[in-house]
């Protein structure tokens, strides 16, 4: 039985993000997107835009708190 899970989605131990790529590719293709309009590259950046690093730094900024002095472990 599993008790525990560990998810790796924003390339902290692994770089995940070219497998994350091309599966949102290969889905975006299965659902009839034409592949000349699908732009790997845009991809990434959208990723990268909406992981949750970004989102706490963005609120950190936002509420005006030193994300890094109440993120220590």
């Amino acid at each position: 039985m599993i008790n525990q899970l560990f998810w790796d989605f924003d390339g902290t131990l692994f770089n995940t993000y070219p497998k994350m790529v091309q599966a949102f590719k290969h889905a975006l293709i299965d659902l009839d997107i034409d592949e000349v309009e699908i732009d790997e590259h845009d991809i990434y950046l959208t990723m990268r835009q909406h992981d949750v690093g970004t989102a706490i730094r963005k609120s950190a900024a936002f509420y005006g708190i030193d994300e890094k002095k109440h993120c220590e472990h």
